[in-house]
């Protein structure tokens, strides 16, 4: 698509509409389900699960061990 790499341009074809949806109209355990559920995987070669990358508390809180940083 021409031009898509500016601001305006990607805006008017419906970019950033989720970023928007998410600070506006969701609370951040409604964000945190959306991402888990997602099925989104890292760019890296292991395919981590994006959940598990950006709330690895949460994704582990069951499981973290006494003393750990996720309580």
């Amino acid at each position: 698509m021409e031009g898509i790499r500016y601001f305006d341009t990607y805006r008017r074809e419906g970019g950033y509409r989720s970023v928007e949806k998410a600070l506006k109209s969701m609370t951040p355990d409604e964000v945190t389900e959306e991402v888990k559920t997602s099925g989104l995987r890292g760019r890296g070669g292991a395919g981590f699960r994006r959940y598990e990358m950006e709330f690895p508390c949460q994704a582990r809180r069951s499981s973290a061990p006494s003393g750990s940083k996720c309580r």
